[in-house]
């Protein structure tokens, strides 16, 4: 039988109250508006874009307080009405308006009601249900944090790009480490080692990590929208193979081979997608996972493009669970899917072209910790490879326990637990034989990989993405990349953070890890991307 659970939260939630559960949908139902959500999100300060995190919690608060006046007064009136029918006109007047609150770090005044603020998605306070208490307490815990965020993300200006030798040099000068928007709230840890505390324990046994094991290894995206192509090589006027090819297990693998205008070139690209996003390797269109992580739109066409024009063979293909490959669980965020990519490296040592092409690796998110893993354990297929390009490859234990939406919640040691529990669930079933899939936060990782790669590696990344803790990943990580070798060789390396606040050409229009997808095709990205490939991969 296969791993697959339930998708709703709920079911890994069985003691929630009914009552709860109809709280969520109400909340749900009246969020449906995804854009305007966003723009009460992220626009409502073009100063400080990070306060509408804030706003969002600000709104939800007053809306309840304002329900809560509105049923006091209504149970203050049935009261004197039944110690007096003849005073059932003398109502109290509403109570003082409170005076406007000024938020730290922002000029918005929080005063009139949130369903009166044109462009909020909420719905008109007075028809909260009064049953919504878990929630209000829940968002002012939010809102309380959110403000610790904007405060650090208000006084830290981005501190740049990062060093090749992971030491803060940079153009030769010496910067100090970026301080990080999160730190403040959630200082680094030892993570891998610490021992659950009981709001841990207590978020484990109402099914936290159940649920996150789930994610991982259920192929929590799948669906029609992981499926469907957002656009061809067509698109863009190149011509374009569809080819498919066995993983390392049988699992069949979609792929698209754009071959070079010069058909003599000696150059190739592969370029693999992220996991976990409803993402293919065309790309995707803008979506929400688990009804409120916004993914952005991506055009992985359009990095197909740049590198055929710089006169590379480019091969694309879809992992497992996604496009037009095959369906197979476990899923597992790169422990499971480095078999795609011994797929790939098979696929191209055997074509008569390509196997005599230097490689530029561009594998981002989970296809870029599988091509990690398999490069670890079958160093000789990756003979051709010269160069690497990537953006949000991750360490487990970090975005999996330590995020900082988790508020803490997060234990690596329980993460585990509930991760061995689902892998023995597919061992049993027999969908789960290879010897070197182990499931734990630490192997989830490109961290034990990294020493590994011995070949000049350009790594662009989101500085503050709130769905994940690249301040602290990144560096974490980079550090990793060939830390055996000479160190004239570990200077050929670059690790550059993305953002509003970078340096050109770093400069992105906002902080969803989008923006790192659509880097390297981006005019001042694919010139990064293009000057660096000339240096290893000319």
């Amino acid at each position: 039988m296969s791993g697959r659970q339930n998708g709703n939260l709920f079911f890994y939630f069985p003691d929630a109250s009914e009552k709860l559960k109809e709280q969520a949908k109400a909340v749900h139902e009246n969020l449906k508006d995804r854009e305007a959500l966003d723009e009460n999100l992220r626009l409502r300060n073009e100063d400080h874009p990070e306060r509408g995190v804030v706003d969002f919690f600000e709104e939800l608060e007053e809306a309840q307080q304002k329900a809560r006046r509105a049923q006091a007064r209504e149970a203050a009136a049935t009261k004197r009405s039944e110690e007096t029918k003849a005073d059932q006109e003398d109502l109290p007047a509403d109570p003082k308006p409170a005076a406007p609150r000024r938020s730290p770090n922002s000029r918005i005044v929080c005063a009139e009601p949130a369903a009166e603020r044109s462009g909020s998605s909420l719905r008109p306070a007075d028809s909260v249900p009064g049953e919504t208490m878990t929630l209000v307490r829940v968002a002012a815990m939010l809102k309380t944090v959110a403000l610790r965020l904007s405060d650090s993300l208000s006084g830290e200006r981005d501190a740049g790009s990062h060093s090749s030798d992971a030491k803060g040099k940079v153009g030769g000068k010496t910067k100090s480490p970026a301080k990080g928007v999160f730190k403040h709230c959630f200082p680094q840890k030892a993570d891998e080692v610490a021992e659950p505390n009981l709001v841990q324990k207590i978020a484990h046994m109402l099914g936290m990590n159940k649920f996150a094991a789930y994610i991982i290894m259920d192929a929590s995206w799948a669906g029609e929208r992981v499926k469907t192509m957002v656009r061809t090589p067509k698109a863009y006027d190149m011509a374009y193979e569809d080819v498919r090819f066995p993983a390392m297990d049988g699992c069949q693998l979609a792929a698209w081979y754009i071959p070079a205008k010069d058909k003599a070139s000696k150059k190739l690209a592969i370029v693999g997608h992220q996991s976990w996003a409803c993402a293919n390797k065309s790309g995707c269109e803008t979506h929400y996972r688990h009804g409120w992580v916004k993914v952005e739109g991506i055009d992985y066409v359009k990095l197909h493009k740049v590198l055929h024009d710089a006169g590379f063979h480019v091969v694309a293909y879809d992992l497992r669970n996604h496009g037009e490959s095959e369906s197979k669980l476990p899923s597992g965020f790169g422990e499971v899917e480095f078999m795609d990519a011994m797929g790939v490296m098979d696929w191209v040592n055997g074509h008569s072209v390509l196997k005599d092409c230097k490689v530029a690796l561009l594998p981002f998110c989970v296809s870029g910790v599988a091509f990690m893993k398999a490069n670890s354990l079958y160093p000789k297929k990756f003979s051709q490879v010269v160069a690497w390009a990537t953006t949000n490859i991750f360490h487990g234990p970090t975005i999996m326990a330590n995020r900082p939406y988790m508020f803490g919640m997060g234990n690596v040691q329980l993460l585990n637990e509930a991760l061995k529990k689902k892998q023995a669930q597919y061992v049993k079933s027999g969908e789960l034989t290879n010897p070197d899939i182990k499931f734990t936060a630490q192997r989830i990782s490109a961290k034990p990989y990294a020493p590994d790669v011995k070949v000049p590696i350009l790594y662009c990344d989101v500085m503050h993405d709130f769905a994940d803790y690249h301040e602290m990943s990144c560096p974490d990580i980079f550090k990793e990349f060939g830390k055996d070798l000479r160190e004239e060789l570990r200077q050929r390396n670059e690790l550059h953070f993305l953002g509003p606040n970078q340096p050109a050409p770093f400069t992105t229009e906002g902080r969803n890890r989008s923006e790192g997808y659509n880097f390297y095709q981006s005019d001042a990205g694919s010139k990064v991307l293009l000057g660096f490939l000339s240096k290893y991969c000319p």
